[in-house]
């Protein structure tokens, strides 16, 4: 903006001395122009600027995690009968759990009634929260002499870059269940627990006529029979290391392969029919915790994780959670042993998967 004002400078000034030292009454009328014009730029930059809006569309926002890419994109709009000759608004990008963020300045332009969606196109290596957001909007007239500040608020949105659910591993060790009696049962899978009813149905040739539920027989006229519920382990807790030692490229390396075994463990036991409980240390110094019952929770467990500054003194994940003395029957523990430093012994009875390990 500075440099076209001092242009403008410079050519009124020019102008104004030509006619001095001329007497030219063509410069005069010269001046009298270019004033009017920018003034009528002005005045209409002003009124567009009422009628601005921007945000960044979370629907419309996405991330790639194949190729490691996260798009942004930024929706601007027009609702006056006037076009804008210049729009110019600063996005600030950054990590969830980190302090910095990424600017990024855009200048465009929009006709009467006019809608654009502008996409900003970033690296991303790790799995991360990404939140962006528009710091400033402004409106400026043709010449580019004229800025006045949109004040509408700008909605903001965040795109999750999930890990991959690729594993290492070709099965989880399932030895960790609970082998005591639960009152907890599965919402998707049918069992042989005859003291719980999965759901009714009519009789089919060959269904045991011990399941029949002879009361509701008698009222339809015809067989119904009891599909029995599958009993659910209470004991299955899943613990993510967040403390993954110093550096802030070694943090994010580590955090995206552990959430990735977490993934793939997770489509492993809600393949099975098992909810869970996941627990992380998070920056409040307390330990957060999850209930895991279906894939979409994961979104908010990720989310969460990946929105906390990550701790840099060792297994803080482990020791907070056995500092009560609990049984590590039924846990499974998903760290890196590089930054573990062997600072504590894992129990028997822990199932471990360690990220570290090629």
């Amino acid at each position: 903006m500075l440099k076209y004002r001092i242009t403008y400078a410079v050519i009124l000034l020019g102008l104004a001395a030509f006619y001095i030292y001329c007497n030219s009454y063509i410069s005069l009328y010269v001046i009298y122009l270019v004033l009017a014009l920018t003034l009528i730029s002005g005045v209409m930059a002003f009124f567009t600027s009422r009628s601005i809006s921007a945000g960044i569309s979370g629907s419309s926002s996405r991330a790639d995690p194949e190729k490691r890419l996260v798009e942004i994109c930024a929706v601007v709009s027009n609702v006056s009968f006037l076009p804008v000759p210049i729009i110019i608004f600063d996005t600030e990008i950054k990590d969830a759990s980190e302090i910095g963020a990424v600017r990024r300045q855009i200048k465009t332009s929009l006709g009467s009634y006019d809608e654009r969606s502008i996409y900003i196109s970033l690296g991303a290596p790790y799995a991360a929260l990404v939140e962006a957001n528009i710091r400033r909007l402004s409106v400026c007239d043709c010449f580019g002499i004229f800025s006045f500040r949109v004040r509408k608020k700008c909605a903001g949105a965040s795109v999750l870059i999930t890990p991959s659910s690729k594993s290492k591993r070709q099965s989880f060790d399932r030895s960790t269940s609970s082998v005591s009696d639960s009152d907890v049962y599965s919402d998707t899978q049918k069992g042989d627990d005859r003291s719980q009813v999965f759901e009714l149905r009519e009789y089919r040739e060959g269904d045991d006529l011990r399941n029949v539920h002879w009361g509701l027989s008698s009222k339809h006229d015809s067989l119904i029979v009891k599909e029995f519920s599958k009993p659910l382990e209470e004991s299955c807790i899943v613990l993510l290391e967040s403390s993954l030692g110093s550096g802030r490229e070694l943090k994010k390396e580590r955090a995206d392969r552990v959430l990735s075994e977490f993934t793939a463990l997770s489509e492993s036991l809600l393949g099975d029919g098992q909810p869970f409980l996941v627990c992380w240390y998070s920056s409040a110094g307390t330990l957060a915790s999850y209930e895991i019952k279906k894939l979409e929770d994961m979104a908010a467990v990720l989310r969460s994780y990946l929105s906390c500054e990550l701790p840099n003194e060792a297994m803080m994940t482990y020791k907070t959670y056995f500092s009560n003395g609990r049984e590590p029957s039924g846990v499974y523990y998903i760290y890196d042993s590089r930054a573990a430093q062997a600072s504590e012994r894992i129990a028997d009875g822990v199932a471990v998967i360690d990220v570290g390990k090629d």
